[in-house]
């Protein structure tokens, strides 16, 4: 820029011209590329209009520049048509460093070429010295062929030059089919990753350019698009290539080319921007209509599908990470056309795991299992994949299957102690006491710090009534991770209580009910707990006694959270304790003073529940109401209940129930069929009991006595808690005298029978 500058100031200006910016400095060094003599010239043409733009961006300023440039090279040449032709041939070639190509630009036929070819060569060199480089293999000049070659842009369709380029053209041709004859290539993808290939096939992109800017993109475009899929990265130097006739290039192929040139120079199309992704769906767009091809002549087929799977691939590749259902479609379009690569296969896989396991996290287990079985598909040397569908498999309760996935897991990855605990759940299900801890045992030698392992290998010493072995499980599982301070005082609770150590198993349950409150298992085992106690103790035991006894018992339970409550009114968890502790005990207004205060904390203080919570506390609510036969409260607590969970199986059979009672079956029935098929609808063993006893209250809502009682029956040999719902379940209000009904109710649990 000094000589620039030095050259203006030889002429006086008033005022002076602006000083050069770095902006217009950096256009001016593109221009001219820093040759003294084209600074020169450019420097004259800033002289005599004073604006930079028209000397860096007009064209007919670039021309100038170019054109005094290369009449300075040709005038010292004195030389021959022939020998201009030479250097014309020497500038047209994208590579000087191909002795074949090179001797096609020096017009020697192969049998010259084979005598004469480093003679020609040294001769033009020293006739030519001041335009060459001192190589080993002379070449021009890179600043003498930059600004040759822009001229040699402009006087394309001269004949002179239009022969050098098809001579050129063809050797390139020849160069491709005998590489091709000798490689014998069978694919696509063995083609792109055969470097010399590339080179050869791109300088006939370039040849193909220089006689027709179309043909070159025709040429060029089925590379690139390859290229994208198979050459990762190579694409930036086939745009370049592009880059140099843009101008040059007539429409639609000039727009063809830079979407290309927008969207396939990178390694990926992920996160693509906003110009990369309108390319790549204009190429899309482009494939439906006129995919392109290569040229069969050269190569043994057009390969014109799978060129357009490729960019369905890229395309599908803008959908990672934002939508992978779309990224799946994508690439499972793409994979009906391409080779079944193994990387292809690969990523398809990835995207099916992460959408197998987004739908198992989404309780969509069907859907998880099928989804999962492509990805094994895809790739069957994963181990996660299995894992995936071994979980889904198990929730779907077909155990044998999982443990089927789970071995196939372990047997291609037998490190990861998730599998094996994963197993041992599964045989936990199956009552394969023995191997499951087996698999836990493998667990914890894996992953010692892992508190669930030792939690559910906990649960398998309590089945196999080793409690003691049991506790110390529980114990170490609370210690390495908090999240299981219910699950496991719960559970160590029990293992206390079925070893008599009954003040330690009540202390454990009022622990689990601290972590976790209104939890009716929780509090019914600390009830009974008390209760053993006190029967230990040497307390009497008659029928008669026993509800007085019961209701002591849950005195203390009162007690405890009453104590908490006095010391700290807002205490939210032992209110809800509490209120379930009185529903549990048949005290419904007391019951629905606690829930009603523990709302009404939520709406005036700090504390936010988590809708889960906020909508038990609701639920409890109105369930109370319509115990106390406040009907019509009730209906309005469930209704407003079912707007956000519209299809709840608890809550229409609760709004089921209170319309019956307060309206009559008739009116109700609606109702009480969606909550029937809601219900019925119900899996898992977790909660079968649920199941059995919501129909038998509809049973008895509807006077079908037996049935409803087979139900009750069958729902209590499951789980003793619903021994309490049955109690103060409107539900059954008709049966309380019938004696069948009482005998369950007494006889089913030993806590007695306060009807």
């Amino acid at each position: 820029m000094e000589y620039f500058a030095q050259v203006c100031e030889q002429v006086a200006f008033d005022p002076p011209l602006p000083e050069v910016t770095e902006e217009e400095a950096g256009r001016i060094l593109e221009v001219t590329q820093g040759v003294p003599l084209a600074v020169k010239i450019a420097a004259g043409l800033y002289v005599s209009t004073t604006d930079m733009k028209i000397v860096t961006e007009k064209v007919e300023s670039k021309r100038k520049i170019v054109d005094q440039m290369v009449r300075r090279y040709l005038l010292h040449t004195r030389a021959e048509p022939s020998e201009l032709a030479h250097l014309y041939g020497l500038a047209l070639l994208r590579r000087a460093d191909q002795p074949a190509t090179i001797a096609v630009a020096l017009g020697l036929i192969p049998e010259q070429a084979k005598i004469s070819y480093a003679s020609e060569l040294s001769r033009l060199h020293r006739r030519y010295s001041f335009i060459f480089t001192e190589k080993e293999h002379p070449s021009l000049h890179q600043e003498v062929r930059y600004f040759l070659r822009r001229w040699l842009l402009e006087h394309r369709t001269e004949p002179e030059v239009m022969a050098v380029n098809e001579r050129l053209q063809n050797a390139h041709q020849d160069a491709l089919k005998k590489l091709e004859e000798r490689k014998q290539y069978t694919s696509l993808k063995e083609r792109l990753e055969d470097e010399e290939w590339v080179k050869v096939y791109s300088d006939l992109i370039d040849q193909s350019f220089w006689l027709d800017p179309t043909e070159g993109v025709e040429y060029g475009l089925p590379l690139m698009i390859a290229a994208s899929i198979y050459r990762r990265g190579a694409n930036r130097e086939i745009a370049r290539i592009g880059k140099f006739f843009e101008a040059v290039i007539p429409q639609p192929y000039r727009k063809h080319w830079v979407w290309a040139s927008q969207s396939l120079i990178y390694r990926t199309s992920l996160n693509p921007s906003r110009e990369e992704l309108q390319g790549l769906e204009e190429l899309v767009r482009l494939v439906s209509e006129k995919c392109p091809r290569f040229q069969p002549s050269f190569l043994s087929m057009d390969y014109q599908k799978e060129l357009g799977a490729a960019l369905w691939w890229r395309f599908g590749e803008t959908y990672l990470s934002k939508n992978d259902n779309e990224a799946l479609k994508w690439f499972e379009k793409a994979l009906t056309q391409l080779e079944q690569n193994g990387d292809f296969c690969k990523a398809t896989a990835i995207v099916a795991s992460r959408i197998a396991s987004k739908q198992y996290k989404e309780e969509k287990f069907f859907e998880s299992k099928t989804t999962s079985s492509r990805a094994i598909e895809l790739c069957p040397t994963n181990s996660s994949y299995y894992l995936i569908r071994g979980n889904a498999y198990y929730k779907l309760e077909d155990y044998e299957q999982a443990v089927i996935d789970y071995n196939h897991a372990i047997e291609l990855d037998s490190t990861v102690g998730g599998y094996f605990n994963n197993r041992g759940l599964t045989y936990y299900k199956l009552k394969n006491y023995e191997q499951a801890v087996i698999d836990y045992n493998h667990a914890i030698e894996l992953d010692s710090t892992n508190g669930n392992y030792y939690g559910n290998r906990g649960d398998v010493y309590y089945e196999l009534k080793n409690y003691n072995q049991a506790i110390v499980d529980f114990n170490h599982a609370m210690r390495l991770d908090s999240d299981l301070e219910y699950r496991g005082q719960l559970n160590k609770g029990k293992a206390l209580h079925f070893l008599g150590r009954f003040q330690e198993a009540i202390s454990a349950f009022h622990k689990a009910s601290i972590a976790h409150p209104a939890q009716e298992e929780c509090l019914l085992w600390l009830a009974k707990s008390y209760m053993s106690f006190e029967s230990s103790s040497g307390i009497s035991k008659t029928q008669t006694e026993n509800a007085v006894m019961r209701s002591q018992d849950f005195e203390e339970v009162f007690g405890y959270f009453n104590r908490i409550i006095k010391s700290n009114p807002s205490d939210t968890k032992a209110l809800f304790n509490r209120g379930e502790t009185y529903n549990l005990m048949g005290y419904q207004n007391e019951a629905l003073a606690d829930f009603d205060r523990a709302l009404a904390l939520g709406k005036s203080s700090n504390i936010h529940y988590t809708k889960k919570l906020n909508n038990h506390l609701k639920h409890m609510r109105a369930l109370i109401l319509s115990y106390l036969k406040k009907y019509a409260e009730a209906i309005k607590e469930f209704e407003q209940l079912l707007k956000e969970e519209h299809s709840d199986e608890i809550y229409l059979y609760n709004l089921a129930v209170a319309l019956a009672r307060e309206r009559g079956i008739a009116e109700s029935k609606t109702i009480i069929d969606q909550a029937y098929a809601g219900i019925q609808k119900l899996s898992g063993s977790e909660r079968r009991y649920n199941k059995l006893y919501g129909l038998g209250g509809l049973e008895a809502l509807l006077g079908h006595i037996d049935q409803s009682l087979d139900y009750l029956e069958a729902a209590l040999f499951l789980d003793e808690i619903v021994l309490f719902w049955a109690r103060s379940d409107v539900a059954w209000l008709d049966l309380h005298d019938n004696v069948r009904f009482q005998r369950l109710i007494i006889g089913g649990n030993d806590l007695g029978n306060i009807l």
